[in-house]
């Protein structure tokens, strides 16, 4: 009789090309897929040892490959957000300046263009400052956006853009008198 293992391994190299490509962002999920791909049953212990040993990681939050290559394919540009989330006011210069390369870095050769949008990982005001500013103009970038709630102008900076934040639960009158500039 195979131990467990032994039918998981059978399918290792179409699973690992699978994951690296889609990575599930639970356990549970690649209990799904796998069983779904292969036909095979195990315990959430068991898929995280299979994981494990073929150094597979369930995905932390964001995109995953494909989905960033169906945006560019799609005419969209992708802009970063990060590649660890840290807040960059909680970094030594050195440190940020490294998140901010890392990040484009890692953008640009997923979709093989040049990244010049980011997007400050919570964006409030005590969240960036200006010489993080200074370093996304340096590596390259062309704006960036904050979480500030105001509307920009031509006279607004382009590496400190406001947005407005939309979410599932404001409705649809919500949305439209605050983009005509009513506030709460």
């Amino acid at each position: 009789m195979d131990r467990p293992e032994s039918l998981l391994d059978q399918h290792i190299s179409t699973i690992e090309a699978y994951f690296r490509e889609h990575p599930p962002a639970t356990i549970k999920e690649a209990m799904e897929v796998l069983n779904k791909r292969t036909g095979i049953k195990r315990s959430e212990v068991r898929i995280g040892v299979f994981l494990k040993r073929a150094e597979l990681k369930c995905r932390k939050v964001g995109m995953v490959p494909s989905n960033v290559k169906t945006l560019v394919d799609n005419g969209h540009t992708v802009g970063y957000h990060s590649h660890s989330h840290a807040i960059l006011t909680t970094l030594e210069p050195n440190k940020s300046y490294c998140e901010l390369r890392v990040s484009k870095e890692m953008i640009e050769k997923e979709t093989g263009m040049a990244c010049i949008a980011f997007s400050y990982p919570n964006g409030e005001m005590p969240d960036f400052r200006e010489f993080h500013q200074d370093q996304l103009r340096e590596l390259g970038y062309h704006l960036s956006f904050s979480q500030i709630p105001l509307f920009n102008d031509n006279h607004t900076n382009p590496y400190g853009l406001r947005r407005i934040n939309v979410c599932q639960k404001m409705s649809l009158p919500v949305l439209e008198a605050t983009l005509c500039g009513f506030k709460k």
